[in-house]
C-alpha cells in the first residue's frame, strides 16, 4: 500500500510499483523531453491546479505592493502569467496588466479569461520597455523554470523594467529530498477523468527534474508524458543579486494564509531604490 499526496488530498491507494517502473520506462523512452501540461494542455492544466489560492496569494502580492511601493501608478507585469488565473485578481484589484507566458496556448487562455494584455515571450529574451513598470511578478516558481546561468540576466531585466521605488516579489522552491516517493493527482469529473503521476528525480547541477504521466479521457491517446527541468537556487545567492542590482530585500516563507502549511516555498518582497 502506497500513500498518494496531490492537490485533492492523501489517497491510499495499493500500486504495483514495478509495474509503474516498466509503464513509465517505456513512455519516457519516446518522450524523454516533453512539457505537454504547458503547451498543450492548458485546459488540464487548470483542472489540476483548481484548488490553488490563486486569488489569496494576489490579495498578499496586493498589499504587499501597498505597503511598499513608492511610485504613482499600478501597472503591473506578469512574468509566467500562464493561464491568467493570478492576473484576473489583479486586475480586479486595479492592476494595468500586462502578461507574459513561454507558451501561446497559455497566453490564448489568460487572454479569454482576464482583463489586460498578454503576449508570448521567453525569459530572458524579452524586449520590455525600461522604468514602465509599478510591480513586477513571477508567480508560481517562474524563477525555478530559469536555466541557472540565465537567473543574473533575467534579474537585470526585471530591474530594468520596475520603476525606482517599484516592487518586485516571487516565490522560489527548495531542493527536494533526493528520494522522492510517488504522488498522484486526481480530478473526478462528470464527463472526464483525470490523474497525474509525480516523480521528482535529481538532474544536473542545480536541477531536478519534475517526471509525469498524466492520464486523462479528454485526450485521445488517454495520456502524455510531462518532464519538465526545475533550477534551484539557493535563497542568499538571490538575495545578493536582488540587491547588487539595486533592491532592497525582505524574504518570507509563504504567502500568509494562502500558502498550505505543507508547502516549502520562499517569497521575495524587493523593492527597486
Amino acid at each position: 500500500m502506497c500513500s498518494f499526496r496531490g492537490e485533492r488530498g492523501t489517497v491510499e491507494k495499493p500500486v504495483r510499483l514495478r509495474e509503474y517502473g516498466m509503464f513509465k520506462n517505456r513512455c519516457f523512452k519516446k518522450l524523454c523531453m516533453s512539457d505537454k501540461l504547458f503547451s498543450e494542455n492548458p485546459e488540464i492544466y487548470d483542472k489540476f491546479f483548481d484548488e490553488k489560492e490563486y486569488e489569496g496569494e494576489a490579495a498578499f502580492m496586493t498589499d504587499a505592493f501597498e505597503e511598499r511601493n513608492d511610485t504613482d501608478g499600478r501597472n503591473c507585469l506578469v512574468l509566467g502569467c500562464g493561464t491568467g488565473r493570478h492576473s484576473e485578481h489583479l486586475a480586479d484589484e486595479g492592476f494595468e496588466v500586462t502578461g507574459i507566458d513561454k507558451y501561446e496556448k497559455m497566453v490564448e487562455t489568460a487572454r479569454s479569461r482576464a482583463e489586460g494584455t498578454f503576449r508570448q515571450g521567453t525569459l530572458p529574451d524579452l524586449d520590455l520597455e525600461a522604468d514602465a513598470y509599478d510591480l513586477v511578478l513571477l508567480p508560481f516558481n517562474i524563477v525555478n523554470y530559469v536555466e541557472y546561468d540565465e537567473l543574473e540576466p533575467t534579474l537585470e531585466l526585471v530591474a530594468d523594467a520596475i520603476k525606482p521605488g517599484g516592487v518586485l516579489l516571487f516565490d522560489s522552491v527548495p531542493m527536494p529530498p533526493e528520494t522522492q516517493s510517488l504522488h498522484i493527482q486526481t480530478v473526478v469529473e462528470d464527463d472526464a477523468d483525470h490523474a497525474r503521476i509525480v516523480q521528482m528525480q535529481p538532474g544536473g547541477q542545480h536541477q531536478v527534474r519534475w517526471e509525469s504521466i498524466v492520464l486523462s479521457e479528454d485526450v485521445e491517446s488517454g495520456f502524455f508524458v510531462d518532464n519538465v527541468d526545475i533550477t534551484v537556487y539557493d535563497d542568499d545567492e538571490i538575495v545578493t543579486g536582488l540587491e547588487d542590482l539595486g533592491f532592497t530585500v525582505e524574504q518570507r516563507d509563504s504567502y500568509g494564509d494562502a500558502t498550505r502549511p505543507e508547502e516549502a516555498i520562499t517569497v521575495f518582497v524587493a523593492v527597486k531604490e
